[in-house]
């Protein structure tokens, strides 16, 4: 029960941010398509700000969100580039075996930055390139 309702929180999560990028639109655009490499899976890049890293509790919190709504195991803290690295046990042969119910975070991967170039892993099959305005 708390699952289902911390899981219809991260999608009012999801459409505030969607609601925040209509006003500020992204200068880089997402093009290309999945190639099923699964690198992307075993290796969830949660950024997340510096303050975070400082607080034992926060951290736990940030842990604890991903590995009990979204159900990845933490893989490693890289607290040097400010990112907490998770694995999901959900992919069965480099595909996803919950895909109509995956989270947000990988719905939207590779969701590209407001004012960065969003990197993506190199055996990926999508790429950024800037909007033309």
């Amino acid at each position: 029960m708390l699952r289902k309702f911390l899981r219809a929180l991260q999608e009012v999560d999801y459409a505030l941010v969607r609601l925040v990028e209509w006003p500020f639109p992204k200068k880089y655009q997402r093009r290309g398509q999945c190639h099923k490499t699964g690198v992307c899976c075993r290796n969830i890049g949660v950024v997340a700000p510096d303050w975070v890293f400082r607080s034992r509790a926060a951290t736990r919190m940030v842990q604890w969100w991903y590995e009990y709504v979204n159900e990845f195991y933490l893989k490693q803290i890289e607290a040097d580039e400010q990112v907490f690295v998770f694995g999901c046990p959900y992919l069965k042969e480099n595909t996803c075996s919950r895909y109509a119910s995956r989270p947000p975070i990988c719905r939207n991967y590779p969701q590209g930055g407001f004012f960065t170039r969003p990197a993506t892993f190199q055996t990926c099959g999508y790429h950024f390139q800037k909007k033309l305005r």
